[in-house]
């Protein structure tokens, strides 16, 4: 159901959950569809936001909490 889900954007979510927590999130995501996006958001969609090259929004599903 799309009540269970969020839209955040990667800077405001670290604003919530910290530095060291964002990492941690984005370090479980998987997506095995697209190995690209896959290895684009665990190695570089962090760092590209903080230093305004990209913007990033991750759609969470609260219930278990996860990116999707």
């Amino acid at each position: 159901m799309m009540e269970h889900y969020k839209i955040f954007n990667i800077l405001d979510m670290e604003e919530v959950i910290g530095e060291t927590g964002i990492k941690e999130l984005l370090s479980g995501f998987y997506c095995p569809k697209n190995k690209n996006i896959r290895r684009f958001v665990k190695n570089n969609a962090y760092e590209f936001a903080r230093k305004k090259l990209s913007v990033t929004y991750l759609v969470i599903d609260q219930d278990p909490f996860q990116i999707i």
